[in-house]
């Protein structure tokens, strides 16, 4: 299932929880989450789910729309993820 992404007060991402599983099927959806607050699994201090609108298609999440601190965010995580090829 592909499941949104949170990120707590230290910097730690982790799944959110929020997520969608077409199983196979290929169908999408598009949600709009609000940055709801969440505990983070590694230290515990507060997190929030990184809010917005996404289109999801199987293993693939795409930010349609969010809020400024939700792009920042995804910028700070691309720069940091291992890349795949």
């Amino acid at each position: 299932m592909s499941q949104l992404l949170a990120v707590c007060d230290n910097g730690h991402f982790f799944q959110s929880g929020f997520g969608f599983d077409p199983g196979g099927t290929g169908v999408t959806a598009t949600l709009t989450i609000a940055s709801e607050p969440r505990i983070c699994p590694e230290c515990g201090p507060h997190a929030h789910v990184l809010g917005g609108s996404y289109h999801v298609a199987e293993n693939t999440i795409d930010l349609l729309q969010g809020p400024e601190r939700t792009g920042e965010e995804l910028e700070r995580l691309a720069q940091t993820a291992p890349r795949y090829s």
